[in-house]
């Protein structure tokens, strides 16, 4: 049952939910908000019923869930329980297109993208799948990213806000490693520095974006030592990209072509692609048919595929290529496919 607080107002007494206050206290005037809390404190002070330190609890909890995405609470990880990075990994696709899946913004990873672009001078298309990058680096390591693609000399994004940093313009530092068609995969996971990687290639280079939309954290974080398990990170900075509004990247980047994939389900695929290669998770496998060796064998394919799957409804086998697919990597090998076709009958390009 909702928690529910006696509201007197315009009179006339009434009953809102917990959840439902927040817009009426979002009217008071500043000094309406001191003498309530002060009257509020006194008035719990006298009659006990509640304990002074669940009230700074309480206030503390009000106050972050206020400042939303701008605050988080992040475990700090003892040295026995640190984990290695999400490694980067590449593969060839049809058409020669380069599968290039960053990781962690690593240097070791962002070397391993350059390496990869530098040896296959003649690849026509990158996909470069962001979903497995963590926001965890530094805006530097998104700027590197991007000048693969881009080149030095241009300016790429800026940190404002009241951070050490703020005010702090990136630009790229190395040689433009590819000029082709580039389609970039995101979703719910992509936050902080891919984000901006994203954003970034989209503006400058007019790169594709495929997904679903990112989530909205592009911030520079101060981190508060809460104990020796926790940390309170602040976000005191934003990133802004050139020409664009300033709480663009707050908001989220949709992508270009969206994607209805199970966020899980996508995470699952990532971790078995590991090991398995990203094709298995791209092309379907063909249903069996009725034909003439299965007539002269006396069998039905059809029905023996069909009792299978029934029987795996509800729990297919995790290694079966047909009980996952990556869906979102699917449109972006068919969207690179179809521009790759379209350029080579000269229908796009030069």
């Amino acid at each position: 049952m909702k928690p529910f607080f006696p509201i007197l107002f315009f009179g006339l007494a009434g009953l809102v939910a917990a959840e439902d206050i927040r817009p009426m206290i979002d009217q008071f005037t500043p000094a309406e908000v001191k003498s309530t809390w002060e009257k509020l404190n006194a008035l719990i002070s006298k009659s006990g019923g509640i304990d002074p330190a669940e009230l700074e609890r309480a206030r503390l909890q009000g106050v972050l869930q206020k400042l939303g995405k701008n605050a988080r609470l992040t475990t700090r990880a003892t040295s026995n329980e640190i984990t290695m990075g999400v490694n980067f990994k590449e593969e060839i696709l049809p058409r020669s297109i380069l599968y290039a899946r960053l990781g962690d913004l690593s240097d070791d990873n962002i070397s391993q993208l350059a390496e990869s672009l530098r040896k296959a001078p003649k690849t026509p298309a990158t996909i470069l799948d962001l979903r497995a990058t963590r926001d965890s680096a530094g805006y530097e390591q998104a700027a590197h990213v991007i000048a693969l693609f881009t080149g030095g000399g241009k300016s790429l994004f800026t940190l404002v806000g009241s951070g050490t940093n703020a005010g702090k313009n990136f630009t790229g530092q190395s040689e433009a490693l590819f000029n082709g068609i580039l389609v970039i995969l995101v979703n719910e996971d992509t936050s902080g520095p891919a984000e901006v990687v994203a954003a970034a290639l989209r503006q400058q280079v007019h790169a594709l974006i495929v997904g679903k939309k990112t989530k909205g954290e592009a911030l520079d974080f101060a981190s508060l030592l809460v104990n020796d398990r926790m940390n309170l990170e602040i976000a005191v900075g934003r990133i802004v990209l050139p020409g664009l509004p300033a709480d663009f990247l707050q908001n989220g980047v949709a992508p270009d072509l969206v994607v209805s994939a199970d966020l899980d389900g996508e995470r699952d695929i990532l971790t078995r692609s590991e090991k398995e290669g990203v094709s298995s998770f791209i092309f379907e496998v063909e249903r069996p048919h009725m034909n003439e060796a299965s007539l002269v064998a006396g069998r039905n394919p059809e029905l023996d595929n069909y009792q299978a799957r029934k029987a795996e409804k509800n729990g297919r086998k995790p290694s079966d290529p047909e009980s996952s697919l990556d869906r979102s990597l699917q449109r972006a090998l068919d969207t690179a496919t179809s521009l790759l076709i379209l350029h080579e009958t000269g229908r796009i390009g030069g």
